[in-house]
């Protein structure tokens, strides 16, 4: 009888009011950083990095499942391995992330040469993308795709990677994996406009039928009502830019809040944006068969100062998720309709 007045609900509430939701094309993203502060050796070592266990990662998957079929992940460090077991508990598909390391990041690059920190950082990558590997091939009806990096070209002369480095450690993967796994595609992810530019082609080329492009009209600068606008603006310039190769959606969505008082990059961020931004944009990605993933699941406050104004001091970056760092709804559960709640929730 529950279900019954459930679905009687649901078929008499109006479709506007329906987050426009299809588990084959929409997925989000998945960090178990949002458990927690920092450390006390703050921001060298923030305490959410590694602090989190198998259970808590079994937690968040257990939530994910209730509203998405699909994840994306972007490391398989800090305990990270436990994500594809689990997922495969719960029936999750993952879009598997593999983080490749910049020499830029190595503590010692001001005093090394480029080709100094780019072996410190090889090794680092290896390491991790053999570490994929294992995953992909012991878990391949639960690795959906193997995505190589993210938002991570540069220029060489800034310490930064290039394309080629991308091509070469693409194919090293695509070689790693075996039996079963060997038909799993191999990507990347970048920015839209990134992806676009034309010294991408052979990375874009170098792709397994498709790549993985962030597009946010937030921070290009669109308000909350022109989303849509400045969104295919952005979507069919890569289009164009890229012909056959099909867009996977790897990162889009709209931030709840920020550090200090004012933004300084579009409109408030808040939960009605966010809200509005996802439930239009659901229904547009389904739609079109658009395959896309939200970002995020959680917010993960390490992440406060990205965005950040020097002189206000105020940030975005850890006010992206559906749900907060507590793992709690933000406005998933405020819906209107009661059957529209369990319906998202899980609680049928």
């Amino acid at each position: 009888m529950k279900k019954l007045l459930i679905l009687l609900l649901i078929l008499h509430w109006p479709a506007a009011s329906l987050w426009a939701f299809d588990r084959q094309y929409l997925g989000v993203n998945y960090s178990p950083y949002h458990g927690g502060g920092y450390g006390t050796d703050y921001p060298v070592h923030p305490k959410d990095w590694g602090s989190y266990t198998q259970a808590d990662i079994d937690n968040d998957l257990k939530i994910v499942a209730r509203n998405f079929t699909f994840i994306r992940t972007y490391t398989i460090q800090f305990n990270q391995k436990y994500i594809v077991p689990l997922a495969a508990k719960y029936q999750l598909k993952v879009a598997l992330g593999a983080n490749v390391w910049q020499p830029v990041s190595d503590p010692e690059y001001k005093s090394h040469t480029y080709a100094q920190a780019k072996n410190w950082a090889e090794d680092l990558t290896y390491k991790e993308l053999n570490e994929v590997i294992q995953e992909a091939n012991a878990h391949p009806e639960t690795v959906k795709c193997i995505v190589v990096g993210n938002e991570w070209v540069g220029k060489r002369a800034d310490g930064y990677l290039v394309p080629a480095d991308g091509i070469k450690y693409m194919a090293y993967v695509r070689q790693g994996l075996t039996g079963a796994a060997k038909t799993i595609p191999v990507t990347t992810s970048e920015r839209w406009g990134v992806l676009a530019g034309p010294d991408q082609a052979a990375l874009v080329a170098a792709a397994d039928r498709f790549v993985f492009a962030n597009i946010y009209p937030f921070w290009d600068g669109a308000r909350i009502e022109n989303w849509k606008t400045q969104f295919l603006a952005d979507y069919n310039a890569l289009k164009a830019a890229i012909g056959s190769k099909e867009i996977v959606v790897g990162e889009t969505g709209w931030p709840t809040g920020i550090e200090a008082v004012a933004a300084q990059h579009t409109d408030l961020p808040n939960i009605p944006n966010q809200q509005r931004y996802i439930l239009e944009y659901t229904q547009w990605a389904a739609a079109n068969r658009v395959t896309s993933y939200l970002f995020e699941m959680f917010d993960e406050p390490w992440k406060w100062s990205e965005g950040q104004n020097a002189s206000t001091k105020d940030g975005v970056g850890d006010h992206w998720g559906l749900y907060d760092k507590s793992a709690q709804p933000k406005w998933l559960g405020s819906l209107a309709a009661p059957a529209v709640n369990a319906m998202l929730l899980g609680q049928d």
